[in-house]
């Protein structure tokens, strides 16, 4: 991440809290990403790559229009019984 730009940092309220409790960040080009752990984190630097947002930041920059691949997924584990 920090070959793509990205600066990287953990964050914590509490000095004392361990490293389960912090949040990993990455900020770059005005966006600060937090995420819970270091994979999500890679996740959501991978979305803004794909997505390429404006310069200034706004509120849902990760939805991605198009197939709900989610739902599909789930439909195709679970299909409905049409018997019922």
């Amino acid at each position: 991440m920090r070959k793509d730009g990205y600066e990287l940092r953990l964050h914590s309220d509490d000095p004392d809290t361990d490293l389960l409790d912090c949040f990993w960040i990455a900020e770059k080009e005005g966006y600060d990403l937090w995420a819970s752990n270091p994979i999500e984190l890679l996740g959501l630097a991978k979305l803004h790559q794909f997505k390429s947002p404006e310069k200034e930041p706004e509120p849902y920059w990760w939805v991605v229009e198009g197939e709900d691949i989610q739902e599909q997924l789930i439909e195709a584990k679970w299909p409905e019984n049409d018997e019922q």
